[in-house]
């Protein structure tokens, strides 16, 4: 779908419910990165006819903005049908993988990689043959729990109040509509018997119909971190054999393990780490093997600015999202991905814009602007967007959890920045990151300066490799079972750099 526009009529039966409910319901998720306390505007709806209640008791009406809008997560249905415009957008951001094959015989066939993100679901049609991995088509699509909230912290807590079997419902729907896409066209005996998935600890937990909710307490112990082998008609999916990659713990998730296989992070002399960043910054680092050959883990909670969400005029990666931002002087000059009309701007555009503001001295170096936000224009289609005080604030806080991590990874390794040889940028906002402007707020530091790397969807490229390799199951479990997990809550290193890192 491609900034479509979907006309819903709610009928009157639909009375008393929560509108971004009542979507949900019929497969018409909203976006509601803030888990609908009504403080992130993303669930805006445009209201045709009809009115909506701040309260089951339809005693007062909600008032529709100058764009006839309302927050949907806000509004009640009342008993007289009302008629309501929604858009949805078409996710992006893949790295077109090839991978090759190990040297061994191998019979041509299809097969699926499937990453699970919190905020992005991207699904590949993979042809394998001896001469390697093919990516044939790709299909990306927001993941509908987002009506759940923007981060695993949201999903986990409505699981644990009874709407798992709605968190799971959805996802699969979205899924099986994926499938259908990828594999139309295709002869019958050709249909894909295999799915590689990936994803972090809780969606997978949620893909599997398994309660997440032990993940979000106190001592953190997911149901099951191990590779998991399913058929398609457990989880009702229309695909023979289902692999779940091993995750380390609660917050270090398979998509990780897959980034570290991607990039072959085990096989160096040298210390080499890997960053997968979104809402959580995870991240693996290997001390070489000149080092011992150890394995370190760690998750930092950088929050959700960095996918775009609780930023004011933030989106993910998606078509239309300013991934890019130059200064020529005063003017910024805007780029979208697709070179699409722009509808918000995304982690990398971000970076890029608060960089250049730095530079002008319009934000100073503790992150205040005085003018209170800054407004700015795409000049392609003349929208204005703009960038606040708190978004700038939530940037900082991301960015600094995200160096903080990655530098109390290192303090336990016992291996300093200037011995590590290369940094594997990962993710979404890895995809499109402009490395000058990242070290230029302070996110990672100067001596990393020619060792980061951008590698795109990595745990997608891993469970793409996974397909390609004769001892695959070896590999990754290896990754899984090594990996010892570093605590930054109790790090004096992150903490107390932590706060040093906030400024710029």
């Amino acid at each position: 779908m491609d900034n479509v526009h979907f006309t819903v009529k709610i009928p009157p039966e639909a009375v008393g419910k929560r509108l971004s409910e009542y979507l949900a319901g019929i497969g018409m998720q909203v976006q509601a990165a803030c888990g609908g306390r009504g403080t992130c505007g993303k669930c805006r709806v445009k209201v045709l006819s009809g009115s909506f209640y701040l309260d089951s008791s339809l005693s007062k009406q909600v008032v529709p903005d100058k764009d006839g809008t309302i927050l949907s997560c806000k509004a009640i249905c009342s008993n007289e049908e009302a008629v309501i415009q929604l858009a949805f957008t078409e996710e992006n951001g893949l790295t077109d993988f090839l991978i090759d094959v190990n040297d061994f015989s191998l019979q041509e066939y299809y097969a699926v990689a499937l990453d699970i993100g919190t905020t992005t679901l991207a699904c590949g049609l993979i042809f394998v043959s001896s001469s390697g991995a093919k990516i044939v088509k790709t299909v990306t699509e927001h993941n509908p729990q987002a009506s759940y909230g923007a981060d695993v912290l949201s999903r986990i807590s409505h699981a644990a109040s009874g709407r798992l079997a709605d968190l799971q419902n959805s996802l699969l729907e979205t899924i099986s509509q994926m499938l259908s896409c990828l594999t139309s066209g295709l002869p019958s005996d050709c249909y894909p018997d295999k799915m590689v998935v990936v994803g972090n600890t809780t969606m997978l937990h949620i893909f599997c119909g398994v309660s997440p909710e032990k993940i979000g307490i106190y001592p953190f112990t997911p149901e099951f971190t191990d590779m998991k082998r399913l058929k398609g008609s457990d989880v009702g999916l229309c695909i023979e054999n289902i692999i779940l990659f091993p995750s380390v713990s609660a917050f270090i998730g398979s998509d990780i393990v897959s980034g570290a296989f991607l990039t072959d992070l085990i096989n160096h002399s040298e210390p080499l780490a890997i960053i997968d960043i979104g809402t959580n910054g995870e991240m693996i680092l290997f001390t070489g093997k000149k080092c011992g050959s150890k394995l370190y883990a760690a998750s930092a909670a950088a929050g959700p600015a960095l996918e775009g969400a609780g930023i004011s005029s933030g989106t993910g990666g998606i078509k239309g999202a300013v991934c890019k931002v130059d200064f020529i002087g005063y003017t910024p000059v805007c780029k979208t991905i697709g070179d699409a009309p722009a509808l918000g701007i995304c982690a990398s555009g971000l970076v890029d814009l608060v960089a250049g503001l730095r530079t002008l001295n319009i934000i100073d170096d503790t992150g205040y602007m005085d003018c209170g936000s800054y407004v700015y224009s795409c000049a392609e289609n003349g929208r204005n967007l703009a960038i606040t005080q708190q978004d700038v604030r939530a940037l900082q806080l991301a960015k600094s959890a995200i160096r903080a991590g990655f530098e109390a990874l290192c303090d336990e390794a016992g291996i300093s920045l200037c011995q590590v040889n290369k940094v594997y940028i990962a993710g979404g906002f890895g995809f499109y990151m402009n490395i000058r402007s990242a070290l230029a707020i302070g996110m990672f530091d100067p001596d990393l300066r020619g060792k980061l790397v951008n590698v795109g969807n990595s745990a997608f490229g891993g469970a793409v490799k996974y397909l390609a390799r004769s001892e695959a199951d070896r590999e990754v479990n290896t990754i899984a079972d090594l990996c010892r997990t570093v605590d930054l809550n109790s790090s004096e290193t992150f903490n107390c750099r932590f706060i040093d890192y906030m400024g710029f």
